[in-house]
């Protein structure tokens, strides 16, 4: 998979390039971002710069300046008009990212 290593230059494996801190497979992506001081760089860009960051329901809880769909509520109840459209257009703006982004 390919990485960035400054803004609009891409690297990847099979072009020999080694990518900048390297974590073992078995450690989770929070886990990994929070040892590396990404959900801190995220916090702070959301909160200085009003640009948060959008991630899938996986990273829910992991930082103020990481956007998540909300969940539906374990009662079954069905989530409020204003979340189901929050959730809805985080996950279109996704959606277009991951379909720019290079694979």
């Amino acid at each position: 998979m390919p990485w960035s290593t400054s803004p609009g230059t891409w690297c990847s494996t099979s072009a020999g390039c080694s990518p900048p801190n390297v974590v073992p497979g078995h450690l989770h992506d929070t886990s990994c971002a929070r040892d590396l001081g990404v959900t801190a760089a995220l916090d702070w860009a959301a909160a200085e710069l009003v640009l948060p960051a959008l991630a899938d329901s996986g990273y829910e809880g992991t930082g103020q300046g990481i956007k998540t769909p909300v969940k539906q509520p374990a009662d079954g109840e069905p989530l409020a008009i204003d979340d189901r459209a929050c959730s809805r257009l985080l996950r279109a703006l996704r959606r277009q990212a991951n379909a720019a982004s290079p694979s």
